[in-house]
């Protein structure tokens, strides 16, 4: 159980949305280190701009930490104030009072604030968030419903079970329970399913050590509804009565009227549109402003649209059912994918550099895809892109004229690479349309926050390219403080945010001031609806595999061939400017991958200049983009507990340029391409594709990519079925024509996944000439397929029926 339990979530102050880091101490041992170091990763990891950081928990827990922050010269105090300011006004101390025995609202100084609604906030809104992250919510497959312990029917179904798999929740609902207990006359504290004995045995607990029990209450279970019946009415005058979720209310009104107090009854989850009246709700699962989940409508048998249509009963008992394997669909793509209102734009942007891969933004964070947005504004023009750069360009310009004013003062430069130089430019161009043209300056972020306040003032925000929302909003709540009443503009060349809801957001916050939504302005000149980062670049991950694949072969005395020296160089200096031509494997003669063929998804893509590496990944990252937001549920790339689609291997075919493949290889998500987590026929498809691959074959083309495809397989981006990996890595090794860096990651693939076999070698020619013949009569091609024959059989005999059982080690 990790010691602190981290929790972000936003709130509505005034029409604008603020957003709190809730830090709750689940651990009463936890130290200033281990704090300090929680506290550092959360704020690395926040994708939004941190308001206000709340400090839950126990009295003496909150007391601790409090004085870590009021320490002189506190490391602690210097990080929380750069996150939000003033600790006075950013931070907020919430405690179970013991001597009153219900929370309140502190501050450093520990003055309360009576009367807190940020009480009922953080408890909602924290409990949400925890039962959303802890996959509170089970859809019913398709074809499938529940019934529940009521008997009533729904598609959805809350499983508090799922919530307390992390104890830090466990702590965190007997926290907010601790009032209903605090020496009150009860005797009994009863749950509904035995799934929350843990929150109610912790609750007591905590109580206990802090001396706030009347008496020593007992634990135990009525089963749901079927034993309800059986509560005497004197035990349920004396009971604390703990319901672990509830869509209708049914329950808490049948245990009322067995004799349960309805302010000694407490609903840990609810979910409905109906206010309940019976007894107390911990947590409303609708939330506020459409942050909640979607009520689940109940039905009666006789009414059930499921079962007028046939549907499977899926019978839930107490807290345990049983539910098929998601349906698993594959999705091939068609250049319809692709909107036909972005082709124009992408065919205009192929061949000016403006893309690559794997860069280093700043703070250190590594971007999938970035941008070089110089030769958009001012780079020179060819027949291919004339028209369309010479319009943007002349967008740009008015933009520039229009967000001039008399009160323009600062020009903020924002970290994005390429910013300074465009903030630059935009001063030159607007002094001399002001009457005092030396006042207007060039700030960075950071110079922002020290500037002098003066209210009235106007400012241009300026970024070469916006990819995520967190630093842009760190320099609107600047702005709140530097010029009150002021206008501010917003500028980027390039716009790349997916999926839509989180740019409507950004805009939504960044826009919206004293005069409501539209207060300020955004304007970017090129949006593309692309995800810059991913967990963990494709590249870092192959950077990874290479040095275990190097140091597997420095422990079983192989060579390490040069080319993947060369790779492992290259991809370490990489983050600093980013990879452009490079971002693949080469062919195995050495020529950089590109299109041989023209591309069906856009015209233009070879002639001059020729599209890149970057350009393609960028292209077929969008693709993919818009199949996994489509709203045709056949065609949709999803990945759930219920519904999973994959992508085709058929589409490895369809593109079988090897600059195409590599891309959809490094652009598609691991669960995209896991066909080793799919039936053994898909599987053996993809394993089709594969052997195609491998050198040897008439068309020498179909090799291209076969680095790039033992790559996948290596990060795991790509995964098969144990005994069809097996077999492409054979083949691979029994290849006269493959090259060392292919034989080298085959072999290691095949000690990782059986390490306890001999390692695999490749069959050495006996003579060098392809017409020699062996002792045996056979020509030396013959005896290698026939020795990589053997291998193969002895392996598949081996391994048949473990594909689920195999270890798998790291080098």
């Amino acid at each position: 159980m990790n010691a602190l339990s981290i929790h972000f979530y936003s709130k509505d102050v005034a029409g604008r949305q603020e957003q709190v880091l809730s830090i709750f101490v689940a651990n009463h041992n936890v130290t200033l280190q281990e704090f300090d170091e929680v506290v550092v990763n959360a704020i690395t990891g926040a994708t939004v701009t941190v308001d206000t950081i709340h400090i839950v928990g126990y009295q003496e827990d909150v007391h601790r930490v409090r004085q870590w922050v009021r320490e002189d010269g506190s490391v602690l105090c210097g990080r929380l104030e750069n996150l939000v300011g003033l600790i006075e006004t950013g931070v907020r101390f919430i405690l179970f009072d013991e001597t009153q025995g219900r929370h309140v609202d502190e501050d450093v100084d520990g003055r309360r604030r009576e009367a807190s609604e940020v009480l009922q906030v953080e408890q909602q809104a924290v409990l949400l968030a925890a039962f959303k992250a802890g996959g509170g919510e089970q859809r019913a497959p398709t074809g499938t419903h529940y019934v529940k312990t009521s008997d009533s029917h729904a598609e959805r179904f809350l499983r508090v079970s799922n919530v307390l798999e992390d104890g830090a929740n466990v702590c965190l609902l007997a926290y907010w329970l601790a009032g209903y207990l605090w020496n009150a006359p009860i005797r009994y504290v009863v749950v509904d399913t035995s799934g929350i004995y843990s929150v109610a045995q912790k609750m007591v607990y905590e109580a206990a050590v802090r001396g706030g029990l009347a008496g020593q209450p007992l634990v135990w279970s009525h089963r749901s509804h079927d034993g309800v019946d059986e509560i005497a009415e004197h035990h349920a005058r004396e009971a604390l009565f703990l319901i672990s979720a509830s869509t209708s209310g049914g329950l808490a009104q049948r245990l009322i009227k067995q004799g349960a107090l309805p302010d000694r009854l407490v609903t840990l989850f609810y979910l409905s549109d109906a206010n309940s009246e019976s007894g107390r709700v911990l947590c409303n699962l609708r939330g506020t402003n459409g942050q909640g989940l979607e009520a689940i409508r109940n039905y009666r048998e006789a009414d059930c649209p499921c079962c007028q249509k046939h549907y499977h009963r899926i019978q839930i008992q107490g807290d345990q059912f049983a539910i098929a394997p998601p349906n698993v669909s594959s999705v091939e793509i068609k250049a319809t994918d692709l909107p036909g209102e972005l082709k124009p734009t992408l065919s205009a942007l192929l061949g000016l550099r403006v893309f690559c891969a794997f860069r280093r933004q700043e703070g250190d964070r590594v971007a999938s895809i970035a941008a070089n947005v110089s030769s958009i504004l001012s780079g020179p023009l060819t027949e291919k892109n004339r028209g369309f750069l010479t319009q943007k360009r002349e967008e740009w310009a008015s933009l520039v004229r229009r967000s001039s004013s008399v009160s323009s003062r600062h020009i903020v430069a924002c970290s994005y690479p390429q910013s300074t130089e465009i903030a630059e430019a935009i001063a030159q161009t607007m002094r001399p349309l002001l009457r005092d043209g030396d006042r207007l300056r060039v700030l960075s972020v950071a110079e922002l926050r020290s500037a002098v306040p003066e209210a009235g003032t106007s400012t241009v925000v300026v970024s070469a390219c916006i990819d995520e929302g967190k630093e842009l909003l760190a320099v609107s709540r600047t702005l709140r403080d530097v010029q009150e009443s002021g206008s501010t503009t917003y500028l980027a060349a390039l716009h790349m945010m997916c999926p839509k809801t989180e740019a409507d957001r950004l805009r939504s916050n960044l826009t919206f001031g004293q005069h409501g939504p539209t207060t300020f302005s955004m304007h970017c000149l090129i949006s593309l609806p692309v995800n810059c980062y991913e967990e963990e670049a494709s590249w870092a991950k192959e950077l990874q595999e290479l040095l275990r694949i190097q140091s597997f072969a420095d422990r079983n005395e192989l060579m390490v061939p040069a080319n993947m020296e060369a790779r492992i160089s290259r991809l370490q200096a990489a983050p600093g400017t980013g990879l452009i031509d490079d971002l693949f494997w080469p062919a195995a003669g050495g020529e950089h991958l590109a299109l041989r063929s023209d591309f069906s998804l856009l015209t233009d893509a070879r002639h001059p200049p020729a599209a890149t590496q970057a350009d393609l990944y960028v292209v077929v990252s969008l693709l993919l983009s818009q199949l996994r937001m489509s709203s045709n549920a056949g065609r949709r790339l999803s990945y759930n507990a219920y519904e999973r689609s994959i992508i085709s291997p058929d589409n490895f075919d369809r593109f079988n340029d090897g600059v195409l493949q590599a891309c959809l290889l490094r652009a598609a998500r691991p669960k995209e391409l896991s066909y080793g987590a799919c039936d053994a026929a898909l599987s053996e498809r993809m394993l089709s594709v594969l052997l195609h691959s491998v050198p040897g074959e008439q068309i020498s083309e179909r090799s291209e990519s076969l680095m790039e495809f033992l790559v996948a397989l290596a990060t795991g981006r790509l995964t098969l079925h144990n005994a069809h990996l097996l077999e492409f890595c054979h083949r691979i090794i029994g290849a006269a024509a493959a090259e060392e860096s292919a034989v080298l990651i085959a072999q290691y693939l095949i000690w990782r996944e059986t390490p306890e076999s001999t390692l695999a070698v490749r069959p050495t020619l006996a003579l060098s000439s392809s017409e020699a013949v062996t002792p045996d009569g056979l020509r030396d091609g013959q005896e290698v397929d026939q020795q990589s024959a053997v291998q193969l059989d002895m392996l598949m005999t081996q391994t048949a029926g473990s594909d689920q059982s195999t270890s798998t080690r790291d080098a």
